[in-house]
């Protein structure tokens, strides 16, 4: 490819996506402000109002990160605006997050906007197509240049005028030629538009089928197959009988440890009348069941207890010299993960009897993520328990697996939204989570149950990971047409163009005249109070 003009040392290139040092033939690198007619910010307001009263105020939420207005959520100001955003002008975000501070758009509706002071209009000369200068800055957005380049503040980053007007490098292509490549950018990213948004319908679909699994899995869907190929497995009527004796069995173990801890040994068995059997569910407004299942309670079939408030004063620390705390942030998606804190030994003896052991469910039961279960793994058995949850120390014959998915399933779901006390923060009490419905099936099915269920989520999870890896593809596709087309390789070069440097000295020869035809600004002739009769 001819090359032609070498890349000003004056203008701050660290970071600029030119990697040669020169331009195609015909083309110019100057500085932002020989090509546009002016660069002005907006103005600050508190009082803004979102009834339509008075105009539309842009602020930087309404440039998205892939350049374009949105107008899904403004502000309105009623006020007298000196300097408007119209159709043509470049509309800069001065003032953001390092992130997110120089997202560009353009505005091409005609109507007009007033716009707050942490955004620049930048006007372009009528010698510059404007949709050009757009999608060169949003590029360098995108980049990463302003991001480098930028003034860090305590809490916000800034680009100034005056650094867009004197620094910024910009790279200006024959007047027909930044026609074409901004034809050819919005011809290409239509296309990857309509890609993007058909990647990003994706999970939301696999999430639904990800419910209808688990809601297929527990009205015994699932296992229809399974069911006809197995008549004469046991039911689960016989298996909540056997829950139902251990259950007792286990009560009166524990109750024996609390005596020998004590130093008493019991002289009767009087003790044991204070054992309270679970109620049978009342299953007449409840859904039919495949044959061979049954409707228990939570607490039919384990033993609830929460977690435990650490007491004033307490301190964790991010070490494993101590004993293992699992809190609220470390249950997650039906798994315990995130950094561990410790408890220290005089502290660890205050809760100690708040512990979550191996195959133990948790249920979240306070705030956004209530109703979020899992089964407790081996390396954290013995933790220490949050009190934003709840810990299921199952008995019998019934499987963790199993039971962390039902609990997960839609329908146990709309059971546990029925019964949060508090709208506004969200909280399940003990006493309704042991009220709370499950179906049992046999043992065997519960085990198929699980691995199909298994089996069918790593299938959406991996096809979550695609979709979310072809989404990162087109993006890059995106930032790839871009590099392409401000180095001169997106569209051909044309040699009957007007290069560059005779658009930039047209330019300042239009500047020259608007200067010149300006008045000359006299002092103003006095006047006395009979001149003013």
């Amino acid at each position: 490819m001819p090359r032609g003009v070498r890349v000003s040392e004056d203008l701050e290139m660290r970071g600029f996506p030119v990697t040669d040092n020169v331009l195609p033939l015909g083309w110019l690198l100057t500085n932002l402000g020989n090509v546009v007619a002016n660069l002005q910010s907006g103005f600050a307001c508190g009082n803004h109002n979102s009834e339509g009263r008075g105009i539309i105020h842009l602020r930087p939420m309404n440039i998205s990160t892939d350049g374009r207005l949105v107008l899904n959520d403004v502000r309105f100001v009623e006020v007298e605006v000196p300097n408007w955003l119209q159709p043509g002008d470049v509309l800069f975000n001065n003032t953001n997050s390092s992130e997110l501070v120089g997202k560009t758009a353009l505005a091409s509706n005609s109507e007009k906007y007033a716009f707050s002071n942490h955004m620049t209009r930048i006007r372009v000369s009528s010698a510059v197509e404007a949709s050009f200068v757009a999608t060169e800055l949003q590029y360098l957005f995108r980049h990463g240049y302003f991001k480098v380049h930028c003034n860090n503040h305590v809490s916000q980053a800034s680009i100034s005028a005056k650094y867009l007007h004197d620094r910024l490098p910009f790279i200006v292509p024959p007047l027909p030629e930044q026609r074409r490549i901004v034809a050819k950018i919005e011809a290409l990213q239509s296309r990857s538009r309509k890609a993007r948004e058909a990647l990003e319908a994706i999970p939301p679909l696999l999430e639904q089928f990800r419910q209808s699994v688990l809601a297929a899995a527990f009205r015994g869907d699932l296992t229809a197959d399974w069911r006809e190929q197995h008549p004469e497995v046991e039911p689960a009527s016989v298996l909540l009988d056997r829950i139902r004796t251990e259950r007792r069995r286990k009560w009166e173990e524990w109750e024996l440890i609390k005596f020998k801890a004590k130093g008493k040994i019991p002289k009767d068995d009087s003790w044991k009348d204070r054992y309270v059997e679970p109620e049978s569910v009342d299953d007449s407004d409840l859904p039919e069941l495949p044959e061979g299942w049954c409707w228990a309670s939570v607490d039919q079939i384990g033993f609830l207890k929460s977690g435990k408030r650490l007491p004033k004063g307490s301190s964790l620390v991010p070490h494993d010299t101590g004993y293992p705390y699992v809190r609220a942030g470390n249950l997650k998606n039906g798994t315990i993960q995130g950094t561990i804190l410790y408890l220290t030994e005089s502290d660890y003896k205050r809760v100690s009897q708040y512990k979550i052991f191996e195959d133990d469910l948790y249920l979240t039961i306070v705030g956004a993520s209530i109703g979020d279960t899992g089964i407790c793994p081996k390396e954290f058995s013995g933790s220490n328990l949050t009190e934003n949850a709840a810990r299921v120390a199952l008995v019998g014959g019934s499987l963790p697996g199993f039971l962390a998915f039902m609990i997960r399933s839609p329908q146990f779901d709309t059971q546990i939204q029925e019964r949060v006390l508090s709208a506004a923060q969200g909280k399940l009490a003990l006493l309704r989570i042991k009220q709370l419905c499950i179906p049992i099936c046999p043992r065997e099915e519960q085990s198929v149950i699980a691995k199909r269920i298994v089996g069918s989520l790593a299938r959406i999870d991996y096809l979550t990971q695609m979709a979310n890896t072809f989404a990162g593809d087109v993006t890059g596709l995106d930032q790839s047409i871009l590099a392409k087309a401000f180095r001169g390789e997106l569209v051909p070069q044309d040699s009957n163009d007007e290069p560059a440097s005779q658009l930039l000295e047209r330019i300042q020869s239009e500047r020259a005249d608007d200067t010149n035809a300006k008045p000359t600004r006299g002092r103003r002739k006095r006047t006395s109070a009979k001149d003013n009769d």
